[in-house]
């Protein structure tokens, strides 16, 4: 592999990362934001899971690239999401805000 490779497979790896612990942030806070809304269950974002998909994931949208500097068109699918039983435990969710940070 040479160092080319090695270097557009990392800066992808780190650019899913971020996408990814961006959209788990946005998650997390529309919990603490929703924590007194009656009936409102939380929303689970499992970021190893996405991580680990997005990894394996071929890009579902081709584009040709006509340019060598030209970004590649790789775009992520929406995060899977579950939803808790329950209602917002703030403490978990705080913790999971600053674990994500």
């Amino acid at each position: 592999m040479s160092t080319r490779q090695l270097f557009d497979q990392t800066i992808g790896f780190l650019s899913r990362s971020l996408d990814l612990s961006a959209s788990r942030h946005k998650i997390v806070s529309t919990n603490v934001a929703n924590a007194e809304t009656p009936n409102y269950k939380s929303m689970v974002f499992s970021f190893q899971k996405a991580l680990e998909r997005s990894i394996h994931q071929a890009s579902p949208v081709q584009l040709k690239r006509t340019h060598p500097t030209h970004l590649s068109g790789d775009f992520e699918s929406a995060p899977e999401l579950e939803f808790s039983r329950e209602g917002v435990n703030i403490d978990q969710e705080m913790a999971n805000l600053a674990e994500n940070n």
